[in-house]
């Protein structure tokens, strides 16, 4: 008999709803105003608008990540082809400066051939002994063919370089002045005063037989006597770096320093025709080039 009062969910949610929807219908029906958030949409927008605001973000998010990306690699482009450019410019102007350099050589020696009034042969240099501190020697690529013959001078406009050693029809071999087998007929140019020249090594060599009374000094200018019929007389062979003269003896040492950089020389001319010639001088029969040559590269 109490069952009828037994408490039911179900029942009294039916009940609340069937009660509620004519208060609903009335407050739908009502006009509010425009800009006002309608009472029923306030707990959708606080519901979606979280979420609404996460997705927003992620997508700004994705779209800024997305667009440094693409940036990213636009930049990393353009600095390759940047860097090339770069790379091809400093190329041009290694050329280029190579180009100015080498006209530079061949102008002075252009000048050089015309202010000196002996026959010349201009020839390149091809290889350059750079193995041994005693011998020095270059190969050039004139040969017989070019009316080159052994003992023939061999100089730049900077002074003298060496002499022909061997030749063959296609190249020759100049033994320098540096080599310790090379000598050469030399003067102090301001005293006058006469010595043989005698290399020491790559970048040195001495003037042997002077008196203990010649006047040489540091700085003094060594050059071709012209008195061996090999070199015209007054080619710079070097610069006196020392002066030495022992308690007892009637001679005195004296280095210098070569004119020309055996190591640094391009281009050369071949004495064809010296000025005074006399008899060849024969230098040592011992005299050898070093042997081997490194080409450049």
């Amino acid at each position: 008999m109490f069952g009828f009062f037994d408490f039911d969910f179900k029942k009294f949610l039916i009940v609340v709803l069937i009660l509620a929807l004519p208060l609903i219908s009335l407050n739908l029906e009502r006009r509010d105003n425009e800009s006002e958030t309608k009472w029923y949409q306030k707990p959708i927008l606080w519901v979606v608008h979280p979420t609404q605001k996460a997705f927003t973000d992620f997508s700004q998010g994705v779209a800024r990540t997305t667009s440094e990306y693409l940036n990213l690699i636009d930049i990393k482009k353009e600095n390759r082809i940047l860097k090339e450019e770069l790379a091809t410019i400093k190329q041009s102007l290694s050329e280029r400066e190579e180009l100015k350099l080498e006209n530079d050589r061949l102008r002075k020696m252009l000048e050089f051939g015309h202010d000196v009034s002996h026959q010349m042969l201009a020839a390149q240099v091809t290889a350059v002994d750079l193995f041994s501190s005693e011998y020095s020697s270059l190969k050039i690529n004139k040969g017989t063919n070019n009316g080159i013959k052994k003992w023939m001078a061999v100089i730049t406009h900077e002074g003298v370089v060496g002499y022909v050693l061997n030749t063959t029809a296609e190249y020759s071999t100049i033994l320098a002045l540096t080599d310790r087998n090379a000598v050469i007929d030399a003067i102090v140019q301001r005293t006058r005063a006469r010595g043989i020249s005698e290399g020491v090594g790559r970048d040195l060599s001495r003037l042997k037989y002077l008196n203990r009374t010649d006047d040489v000094e540091m700085g003094d200018l060594i050059v071709t006597s012209g008195l061996d019929g090999l070199f015209p007389k007054g080619f710079p062979l070097g610069i006196v770096s020392k002066v030495s003269k022992k308690a007892f003896g009637v001679t005195q040492d004296v280095e210098f320093r070569p004119s020309v950089d055996i190591n640094r020389v391009e281009e050369v001319f071949v004495v064809l025709t010296p000025k005074n010639p006399l008899t060849t001088p024969t230098p040592s029969p011992t005299t050898q080039p070093s042997p081997g040559a490194k080409a450049k590269q």
